[in-house]
């Protein structure tokens, strides 16, 4: 139960931690909650992001809001989602203090922090529905979330970006395997 609360609550912070267009890079991304840790390998070429864990990957496209589960053992791959992609990245050019209301709550402007080596702009996010809150520490350079703690009904879980290392990507990583077929789902 808890394992699919993280997982939900990790997908949706894949979304609210802006998935644009920055350089290239991969990294090691860490996600940690009550269940402990869990540790997945990030690539970023553009549009897209690559996520690999344990026998799992994902492919996103952040452009068209597709998302692409890659089934290697069925030598299939399951499709989500499509025609609008996420642009919840908050405005750089907010002011220290200043609040903001955005799609179900509020973004308020902290002061800049340094994380992993990166000058990056910190948000507060409340949710207007749940009060949740979610502190961010958002990289202009990656164009990207390198941090975010969320409060959540089941304790802290926290997203960390580690390991960063910019450089080109092999653009094979974000395309399904040839001879893979896809899964229909009927929802």
């Amino acid at each position: 139960m808890i394992k699919d609360v993280c997982t939900g609550i990790f997908t949706a912070l894949l979304a609210l931690i802006g998935l644009s267009v920055g350089p290239e890079y991969s990294a090691k991304m860490t996600v940690t909650g009550p269940d402990g840790d869990h540790v997945t390998k990030v690539f970023v070429k553009g549009d897209w992001q690559r996520h690999e864990k344990e026998g799992q990957v994902i492919v996103i496209n952040s452009k068209t809001g597709k998302t692409y589960t890659i089934l290697d053992k069925e030598r299939s791959y399951m499709e989500m989602g499509g025609d609008e992609g996420s642009d919840e990245t908050p405005p750089e050019d907010m002011e220290i203090g200043q609040v903001i209301g955005c799609d179900g709550g509020t973004i308020e402007r902290l002061p800049s922090e340094t994380f992993e080596g990166y000058r990056c702009l910190r948000y507060r996010r409340i949710s207007s529905e749940d009060r949740l809150e979610q502190s961010i520490w958002y990289s202009p350079k990656l164009k990207t979330a390198i941090k975010v703690e969320s409060e959540t009904p089941i304790g802290t879980i926290k997203v960390e970006y580690g390991d960063i290392v910019e450089g080109p990507q092999d653009p094979g990583l974000f395309s399904i395997p040839e001879g893979y077929g896809r899964i229909e789902l009927d929802f």
